[in-house]
């Protein structure tokens, strides 16, 4: 049976509601490609006030390839490879790709995607990551690390790829204004105040340790080798 984005379509046609963050990152957009997630024009309340109503219909459709790395800026070479199987998952509120973040989720292909219309087939099971890379400032770098140090029973720790991981809430990484989209997520700290953080259902369903799924280790493995801490 198909499942829809009734949703989405409701944020489109009504542009009423304004997704997980608050607002957008300040970061500038690079425009390396057309194909780069669109700029927002502003800081409005209604996603229809922030994009055009066709970046909106675009961004709530199936991608089969991964937005050029190059739209990252500095940030583009963290970048991990999309998964065989999996494309860009429709999304109500576009993703975010410039030099200070960077927000995209993957999304195992069904069949079929109706790519050629507004509506895509999204079934509401369907097995999705997503990762935000951002870039903190030293003070909200400290801020988190301080946050860790003081309240270690606060949050589950592990390893994926040779590398520390933590499952945080975001009232431990949360930045206010600054338009970050997973706060409550796994975190691994890496150099330069890079945070990645990765979201996916089966981080949330943990008892005693932390189990890290298979995809969260291919994704999240691959941008920690991308940055040379694996």
């Amino acid at each position: 049976m198909r499942s829809v984005l009734l949703a989405s379509v409701a944020c489109i046609v009504l542009a009423a509601c304004g997704g997980g963050g608050d607002g957008e990152t300040s970061g500038s957009q690079k425009s390396a490609s057309a194909d780069c997630p669109p700029e927002q024009k502003g800081d409005g309340i209604m996603v229809s006030s922030r994009y055009d109503y066709e970046d909106l219909i675009e961004a709530n459709k199936w991608r089969t390839e991964m937005f050029p790395a190059s739209c990252a800026g500095s940030l583009a070479a963290l970048v991990p490879d999309m998964p065989d199987g999996f494309g860009v998952k429709p999304t109500h509120k576009p993703y975010v790709m410039n030099d200070e973040q960077v927000y995209v989720a993957y999304a195992r292909l069904v069949e079929p995607l109706y790519l050629d219309e507004e509506t895509a087939n999204v079934p509401v099971d369907l097995e999705t990551i997503e990762y935000e890379i951002v870039r903190f400032t030293d003070e909200e770098h400290k801020t988190l690390t301080d946050w860790m140090s003081a309240n270690p029973d606060s949050f589950l720790s592990g390893s994926v790829a040779g590398h520390d991981v933590h499952l945080i809430g975001g009232f431990g990484s949360g930045r206010p204004g600054k338009g970050d989209r997973l706060a409550t997520s796994l975190h691994a700290l890496l150099d330069d105040n890079i945070v990645v953080r990765i979201s996916h259902k089966g981080l949330f369903s943990q008892r005693g340790g932390l189990d890290v799924p298979p995809l969260v280790e291919t994704v999240l493995g691959d941008i920690i080798a991308r940055s040379g801490a694996g």
